[in-house]
């Protein structure tokens, strides 16, 4: 199943994640977690959106490209930023995301993408092509429902308890978000 090389992966990851040192790092940096949280998002709208205009130039990267992701950037991240925060998916927990995050992700990026657009309207100077919002909208769902998915994902496979078999199993009946706690 697995080759000898990514076995030893998996399981120096496996104990890492399960260490003491893992547990304090993350004790650690919980204050700090609403700042993370905006950086990795920046970094996210601005990855997707810096993609978008490239596919659009045809994978061409020069100087009149880069202005125009300079300059076209910041409106999008300030109004990108707003719309997120006002949805809640900075507040949320990673370790819980569900399809309901998702929609909520979806939303998002498609209210702050029209925001954007109809402020290009207006303003010339950020106007872009149409194919840019449609492919940054594209981007910017994957990348911020990926990496929730994936923080989700690793949470449950290397940061499980060891002794879960000692845990009672509960089972939850009806539409999942109707279950109170």
């Amino acid at each position: 199943r697995f080759a000898k090389g990514n076995y030893t992966k998996v399981m120096f990851l496996e104990k890492l994640a399960r260490s003491s040192t893992a547990r304090r790092i993350a004790r650690l940096i919980l204050p700090y977690r609403l700042v993370i949280n905006i950086g990795i998002h920046t970094l996210l709208f601005a990855a997707s959106y810096f993609y978008s205009i490239l596919l659009f130039n045809g994978l061409v990267f020069d100087k009149i490209v880069f202005e125009m992701f300079m300059v076209t950037f910041w409106p999008l991240l300030i109004i990108r930023l707003a719309v997120f925060q006002y949805n809640g998916l900075f507040s949320g927990m990673w370790r819980f995301v569900s399809f309901e995050d998702l929609i909520i992700i979806i939303r998002s990026v498609i209210i702050s993408s029209l925001l954007v657009f109809g402020l290009s309207l207006f303003w010339d100077r950020i106007r872009m092509g149409e194919a840019v919002y449609l492919l940054d909208m594209t981007f910017c769902i994957i990348f911020c429902g990926g990496i929730r998915l994936l923080v989700r994902n690793f949470r449950e496979v290397y940061l499980a308890g060891e002794d879960s078999g000692s845990r009672s199993k509960i089972i939850l009946l009806g539409p999942v978000n109707r279950v109170q706690f």
